[in-house]
């Protein structure tokens, strides 16, 4: 069963709780975007500018159209519930992520810089994930090492 299926906490309050969460661990200039398909969340520490981004499904996607056996659709508002409630969830489980992400880093298991890593904001507006992932792709693709280029100019 997934991360907190079923919680009704509201995404206001997963938003407030996880702008408590970063300030309790140093973070500051807590930002936050949304469109209709993703929500961003950013902040800084040590000097990072950090961002992760939660991905929301459509509405109309089957996963809320469809009962989970496939067989019947849902109403339009009860299809609607079920996409609330899977944003609720995915609220809640960024929040999870990066409490987990900073107890390893308080627990000196990985220092923030490695613990964040993936979700540092370069100068090129993208993250070190985005920048980094096409590289592994090409390494494990071509059996060779890329050349390496981090910030493109």
């Amino acid at each position: 069963m997934p991360y907190a299926k079923g919680t009704q906490v509201s995404i206001d309050n997963s938003r407030s709780e996880l702008k408590r969460v970063i300030y309790n661990n140093g973070g500051a200039n807590f930002q936050y975007a949304e469109s209709e398909d993703r929500a961003m969340v950013m902040f800084m520490k040590e000097n990072r500018m950090i961002r992760f981004v939660v991905m929301f499904l459509a509405p109309d996607d089957i996963m809320f159209v469809k009962t989970p056996s496939g067989r019947r659709t849902r109403t339009k508002e009860a299809a609607y519930k079920e996409y609330e409630a899977e944003q609720r969830r995915r609220w809640r489980s960024l929040i999870l992520s990066i409490k987990a992400k900073f107890e390893i880093v308080e627990s000196g298991i990985a220092s923030f810089e490695t613990e964040f890593m993936p979700y540092i904001l370069l100068p090129n507006k993208q993250t070190v994930a985005e920048t980094v992932a096409p590289l592994i792709e090409e390494a494990y693709n071509t059996k060779k090492m890329p050349r390496i280029e981090l910030l493109p100019r």
